[in-house]
């Protein structure tokens, strides 16, 4: 029985811990003190279920904090991957809105310059109505003084040179209609 007792103590006593291998040493320090051979037989059993229950109660806690463990690392795993996917989910929603607003800025952006493509080209016709213009201004001072030159043709010239006159008038008119209606325009842009 001691040897059975010497091989298990050994064997066992590496696994439990230190506050109930000193409880253990104690007990069996106590039964040995009395000396009674039959007492230290049944304290010897009462020691082996003592030991075993003990053992049993530690594994099972062993165990069951090794399933805590697992439970806890798989659950934390769980949240990570849920952060991940929220993660990954608001990185697109901010692409597709940033890249929503670069689209749309760029629109804008090509409306105005086309926009603005057409003042110029609205510019550079007034311009030319307007150089047309003062050459007829021109023209027409020219004329006047070529009329005391030339009573001759002073008839028929000055008839011409009104109707084209008025011609040039009206269409520089229309020119400034023209421009004050695209001024608007840009204002409400």
């Amino acid at each position: 029985m001691t040897q059975w007792w010497n091989s298990a103590y050994n064997d066992v006593i590496i696994q439990l811990p230190q506050s109930i291998v000193d409880c253990l040493k104690h007990r069996i320090q106590n039964t040995k003190i009395r000396g009674k051979k039959c007492d230290l037989n049944e304290e010897s059993e009462n020691l082996k279920r003592l030991f075993e229950r003990e053992l049993t109660t530690y594994n099972n806690k062993k165990q069951c904090m090794k399933m805590n463990n697992k439970r806890y690392e798989e659950r934390l795993q769980e949240l990570l991957e849920e952060k991940e996917k929220e993660y990954a989910t608001e990185i697109k929603g901010l692409q597709v809105e940033y890249t929503s607003k670069t689209m749309s800025l760029e629109l804008q952006l090509e409306e105005m310059h086309k926009t603005l493509e057409q003042r110029d080209k609205f510019i550079t016709k007034q311009m030319m109505s307007l150089k047309k213009y003062m050459a007829c201004d021109i023209t027409c001072f020219t004329f006047q003084v070529q009329q005391a030159v030339c009573e001759g043709k002073r008839k028929v010239c000055i008839k011409h040179a009104l109707i084209r006159h008025k011609k040039k008038h009206k269409a520089h008119n229309n020119a400034c209609l023209t421009t004050l209606w695209f001024s608007k325009q840009a204002g409400g842009v």
